[in-house]
C-alpha cells in the first residue's frame, strides 16, 4: 500500500527542498506514524517527487526496513480509519483524506469503531507531519486535477488548512474494488 500526500513549495524547488521533504517525512513516520501502525505491516521508504514537468527531482528515504509496533489482529487494508484534510474551500476539490495504514484491531471500541486515543494519536501525527514539511518549507495542499469531469491545466493546489475526524467509525473504499480484476 501506499499513501500519497501533497505538498507545494512557493517560489520552486531544488534538490536539497526535495531532499529535505523526504527526510522530513521519513522522521516523522518512524517517530509518529509506526507506533500507530499494526506489526504486521513495513514501512519501506517515503518517495518524494516534483510534479512541476514530466521529467523532474525525486528524493527516496530508505532508512531500513520499519514494522509498525501497534498491537491486534491486522484489519485489512481497504477498511480502515480515515482522517479529512479541510482547505477553507468547499467542493469536493477542495477537500482531501487519508485513509491510514493498517492498524489492529485493539484501536478499536467496537467492531467498526476507533478509540478516541487512536484517533486523536492520529489527529497529532498528522500534524506533527505537516509542521515538519513546513519547518522544511513545504506546505500541505490538497491538489485538484479536474473540476466536474474536465482536467485542470495546470491542476489546482490548496493549502490544507484543517485536518478533522468525521466521526470515529472505520471507512472502507470497497465500491471501488468492484469490478477490479477478478
Amino acid at each position: 500500500m501506499a499513501n500519497v500526500l501533497n505538498f507545494h513549495k512557493t517560489g520552486g524547488y531544488t534538490q536539497t527542498d526535495i531532499d529535505a521533504l523526504a527526510t522530513a517525512v521519513d522522521d516523522e513516520v518512524a517517530t509518529n506514524f509506526l507506533p500507530l501502525i499494526n506489526v504486521s505491516t513495513t514501512y519501506v521508504n517515503t518517495h518524494v517527487r516534483g510534479l512541476e514537468s514530466a521529467v523532474d527531482l525525486e528524493s527516496i528515504v530508505d532508512t531500513g526496513t520499519d514494522v509498525g509496533s501497534a498491537s491486534g489482529t491486522s484489519m485489512p487494508n481497504n477498511a480502515t480509519f480515515v482522517l479529512s484534510f479541510r482547505t477553507g474551500f468547499t467542493g469536493r476539490s477542495a477537500r482531501g483524506r487519508m485513509y491510514v495504514p493498517p492498524m489492529g484491531d485493539s484501536a478499536l471500541t467496537t467492531a467498526n469503531v476507533v478509540n478516541s486515543t487512536f484517533r486523536n494519536a492520529w489527529l497529532t501525527a498528522i500534524g506533527s507531519l505537516f509542521s515538519a514539511a513546513a519547518i522544511a518549507g513545504w506546505d500541505a495542499v490538497v491538489i485538484s486535477r479536474q473540476n466536474a469531469g474536465v482536467p485542470l491545466s495546470p491542476a489546482v493546489a490548496r493549502e490544507i488548512t484543517q485536518i478533522v475526524v468525521t466521526d470515529d467509525n472505520i471507512d472502507s473504499q470497497r465500491r471501488r474494488l468492484k469490478g477490479r480484476g477478478t
